[in-house]
């Protein structure tokens, strides 16, 4: 692909069309790759003589091809920028440009050509192409604060995944894995575990569940798959506090128990467990 890059002098950078230029303003330009495709100039070696520095003489021609085709001026630079997003790059610095690649976010390029329109100037291989400024940002600190903000998102991610995973298994679990013996159940309703006579009770836990968070207790309150009312990773059970005092850990039937309540049972049988449920 063949590109004609007119590069004006410093004073006038500021003109994307030399139409805006004065006679007394016209100066010798700079004519670099002198041929051209596709914008609108015919045999451009015929316009143009090929050497490092050429007086423009048909200056209302020339300047009329400009303006019809301000894409092509462009202020030369040459600084590294990055992409903000996954970007392609084109063969001209229009929309309906071939696209040639496409650059990963985050990657490095070079600008060497910039202006007021949609596609600046970059270098890649020695190959000159397009691409559109509004995915590219000269500051770095832009890139590291996009990274660290997706760290972080990740990271949060990762976390909350780990943290689903960890309540299914805990709620998929149905009893103890260390007690061989019966267990209590529903139709049951008295079983005899490894601390002793087991019953169970359904009642508002909220009252429990307020005295236990004054304790620092900050375990979640759920209800496993069989029915029984968790806090954090144990069962809530009720007993006798002179025995088992609140937040003391004992082994049921059903899973590892925290007392969190006591009854009118506790007086009769200090050993009993009263095991909190949905039953």
């Amino acid at each position: 692909m063949k590109v004609l890059k007119i590069v004006f002098p410093i004073t006038l950078l500021g003109a994307l069309s030399i139409t805006a230029i004065s006679q007394e303003q016209r100066r010798t330009m700079e004519i670099y790759d002198v041929t051209v495709d596709n914008i609108g100039i015919e045999n451009a070696e015929e316009v143009f003589e090929t050497k490092e520095e050429t007086e423009i003489n048909d200056y209302e021609v020339i300047s009329e091809k400009i303006a019809m085709y301000p894409e092509y001026v462009f202020e030369e630079i040459n600084i590294p920028a990055y992409l903000i997003k996954e970007s392609v790059i084109k063969d001209i610095p229009y929309d309906n440009g071939n696209t040639i690649e496409t650059l990963n976010k985050y990657d490095g390029i070079i600008l060497t050509g910039k202006n007021d329109l949609k596609y600046w100037e970059i270098k890649i291989d020695k190959n000159t192409y397009y691409i559109e400024q509004e995915n590219i940002t000269t500051d770095k600190s832009v890139i590291e604060q996009m990274q660290e903000e997706e760290r972080k998102v990740e990271e949060a991610r990762i976390a909350e995944e780990k943290r689903k995973a960890e309540e299914e298994a805990r709620k998929s679990q149905s009893r103890s894995y260390t007690w061989s013996g019966s267990i209590l159940t529903p139709s049951a309703g008295v079983n005899y575990g490894p601390s002793g006579k087991e019953t169970y009770y359904n009642l508002n836990m909220s009252g429990v569940i307020s005295i236990m968070r004054g304790m620092g207790y900050t375990g979640e309150y759920w209800v496993r798959n069989d029915g029984c009312k968790m806090l954090g990773n144990y069962i809530m059970v009720a007993a006798n506090l002179s025995v088992h005092p609140r937040g003391s850990l004992v082994e049921t039937s059903l899973g590892t128990g925290i007392v969190c309540d006591t009854g009118g049972f506790a007086a009769g049988n200090p050993n009993q467990l009263d095991i909190a449920t949905t039953w």
